[in-house]
């Protein structure tokens, strides 16, 4: 009778606290352009590490920003594409762009605004644009001297994520092209 009780007891605690809480997963493609480029100064000598790659910078980028809309593709589509939500963010980094090179993001924001008009946004920790060497890919979804980038988002609200793509910038294209996905955990 004594063990009945307590299984009853144990069993009522257990309901009582319930499952531990679920995470949700939200996603989608963006494609959009780098609006501006960010204003760059000089600084002193420093070295910054950044994922695996170790890199010694001597220039500043603050305010670099894009803006997109969302999509289903994994390559850049033009806006009739667009599932009618928006993508956009500001970052800043450190080194100096170009083929052969990385950069190393050094914070910044970033925001998703699905169709219905909830937003998610929040900030960007770090990351890092890294550009192949010249006539090289690194993603064959990114293609030939595209750079790949990579940044770790926190959710104002709750919650973490990447911000994952490739970065058209070479061969004087203006304004250059972005496309990625957005991936994010959510309480």
């Amino acid at each position: 009778m004594k063990i009945g009780v307590f299984v009853a007891a144990f069993a009522t605690l257990v309901l009582s606290v319930g499952p531990a809480s679920a995470t949700t997963s939200k996603s989608t493609g963006f494609s959009g352009y780098v609006l501006f480029l960010g204003l760059t100064r000089s600084i002193p000598s420093t070295q910054f590490a950044c994922d695996d790659t170790t890199i010694t910078a001597s220039r500043k980028t603050t305010g670099a920003t894009f803006s997109g809309w969302t999509d289903t593709s994994s390559e850049w589509v033009s806006p009739v594409s667009s599932t009618g939500g928006l993508v956009t963010g500001s970052i800043n980094y450190v080194g100096a762009p170009g083929l052969g090179n990385t950069v190393c993001i050094t914070g910044g924001i970033w925001s998703w605004q699905l169709k219905s008009g909830k937003p998610f946004f929040g900030s960007v920790g770090g990351g890092y644009v890294q550009w192949p060497p010249n006539g090289a890919s690194f993603n064959a979804d990114c293609g030939m001297d595209v750079a790949v980038f990579f940044a770790d988002v926190s959710v104002a609200t709750g919650g973490s994520g990447t911000i994952v793509g490739c970065l058209n910038d070479q061969n004087g294209l203006i304004p250059p092209k972005i496309w990625g996905t957005v991936d994010l955990t959510l309480p």
